[in-house]
């Protein structure tokens, strides 16, 4: 899934947030009338160095980047919108 998948999967969840009616039926857990298909595997976590081509700072949200990014991706197959 690159960039532009993931982006677009995160407008379509927004959306149906922002058009979900709670009736009193749903549970608790909000469940999306249709899940977010991915349109093939993810591509593997790569935590490899960054290198010294980056300076420290720089180095330092490439890294934080990387962590956001794999908690996002956790939370999404957590609630059920990736498998």
């Amino acid at each position: 899934m690159d960039f532009d998948q993931v982006v677009r999967a995160l407008q379509k969840l927004q959306r149906a947030f922002q058009t979900h009616r709670h009736t009193g039926l749903d549970s608790a857990k909000l469940r999306l009338a249709e899940q977010i298909e991915a349109t093939g595997e993810l591509t593997a976590a790569d935590m490899s160095g960054v290198g010294s081509t980056y300076g420290a700072d720089e180095q330092g949200v490439i890294d934080n980047t990387r962590t956001r990014v794999n908690e996002i991706e956790a939370a999404l197959k957590e609630s059920g919108i990736l498998k």
